[in-house]
């Protein structure tokens, strides 16, 4: 699944509507916009892509067909796939903070 996100124009995101969703990372990666439910609040990128405008939680199904409207428009894909852009290279580097707490730590 996580390849084939790089051939969508957007992505739903499963889950959202009992304690959690699915993993926005992926399709996001590829700098396409995400839908999830109503519950994502636990999950720091979701709140981030909300923000951003590069994601849009949906509670029943006119939500939705309005975020795929509002995320079909070819300037709006183009902002997003920036946005995440942005996102991606500022939070880049996660792996070596980790390896070198890690390294600190316990080496």
């Amino acid at each position: 699944l996580s390849r084939i996100y790089r051939l969508g124009k957007c992505a739903y995101i499963g889950g959202g509507f009992g304690q959690g969703i699915h993993n926005t990372l992926e399709p996001a990666a590829y700098g396409i916009p995400v839908i999830f439910g109503p519950n994502y609040g636990k999950f720091p990128e979701a709140v981030a892509f909300i923000r951003s405008g590069a994601g849009m939680s949906v509670k029943n199904k006119d939500d939705f067909r309005k975020a795929l409207d509002h995320f079909g428009q070819p300037e709006r894909q183009k902002q997003v796939k920036q946005k995440l852009g942005d996102f991606f290279e500022k939070n880049a580097g996660g792996t070596k903070k980790v390896f070198d707490y890690i390294e600190q730590q316990f080496l």
